[in-house]
């Protein structure tokens, strides 16, 4: 990503240590590698990261790095790879980068172009906030749940809709989705609430074929000790390709990014689970990008 940030090249006002955050997750694409690298806690990673997109005012880490190899000044370096949207394994590889050097006019206008190449942005096909509605399928958005004894188990779609978002049943189980988030229903439940282990789910079917990108993000909504924390679980064609878990005090959760080859009509979960079939205080806030 280049040199550090000064004063010319940082308009965001970024830290020595954050722009080395940045840069280590640049490479490694995930908090965990970054704080293995830096021999930190992956809560101090994700503080960092936080912070960084605040002052950068950006929603994802990934964009945070393309915003700035593309906006910091006297930067001589851009990843390709990242740019494109190809996020890096764990393990750190030797960087591929380019330099292109402006020696004449022409020599800068064939720059500018291959910097628009670069740059171009991938086009959004769903964002699971902006497309929230009351109507299953509009946008290849569905919203349900999985349910004992066999979970992850059959999909089966919400029929309560309400103020309070898609529903299983109002006032029999907890388990709900809302436009930015979700809460699941546990065994272990409050209230009057029926005792079974439900995990809502919000599933996109892809209308297309080809290389997908799905950005996520994960935190907790309401922060209580007495929540053992949530996990959240992706599928793709009913297999599980990535699960994460926060602590039921953990505002800040993550952000993250996935790269899928999916062919038309392929459905996309993201479920919600309790854990330990403990739904106390579990109201997390979960969004979801999807672009080509």
């Amino acid at each position: 990503m280049g040199r550090r940030p000064n004063e010319s090249n940082n308009p965001w006002g970024l830290t020595e240590r954050e722009a080395e955050v940045l840069e280590h997750y640049q490479e490694v694409g995930h908090a965990k590698g970054v704080a293995t690298q830096l021999g930190v806690s992956s809560r101090t990673v994700e503080s960092h990261l936080a912070r960084i997109r605040a002052k950068m005012r950006v929603e994802t880490s990934a964009a945070a790095i393309a915003r700035y190899a593309r906006e910091a000044v006297g930067s001589a370096t851009v990843d390709a790879d990242f740019v494109n949207g190809k996020a890096r394994e764990s393990t750190p590889r030797p960087r591929r980068t380019f330099m292109v050097i402006a020696t004449t006019l022409a020599g800068a206008i064939g720059v500018l172009a291959l910097a628009g190449a670069i740059y171009s942005k991938p086009k959004l096909l769903a964002d699971s906030a902006a497309d929230f509605g009351s109507e299953q399928g509009y946008r290849n958005w569905f919203y349900g749940y999985f349910s004992e004894p066999n979970l992850p188990g059959e999909f089966r779609l919400m029929s309560d809709f309400g103020p309070g978002g898609w529903m299983v049943h109002r006032e029999t189980f907890y388990t709900r989705l809302w436009a930015d988030g979700a809460h699941p229903n546990g065994r272990k439940t409050t209230g009057l609430t029926l005792q079974v282990e439900q995990w809502p789910v919000r599933r996109w079917v892809s209308p297309v074929s080809g290389t997908l990108i799905v950005q996520l993000e994960f935190r907790k909504d309401n922060f209580s000790a007495s929540s053992n924390g949530v996990g959240l679980l992706v599928y793709h064609r009913g297999a599980e390709i990535w699960r994460h878990k926060i602590s039921g005090v953990d505002g800040i959760g993550i952000s993250h990014s996935l790269r899928l080859e999916v062919k038309k009509g392929d459905p996309i979960d993201f479920a919600l689970d309790p854990l330990f079939s403990d739904d106390g205080a579990d109201a997390t806030i979960t969004r979801f990008r999807i672009l080509r």
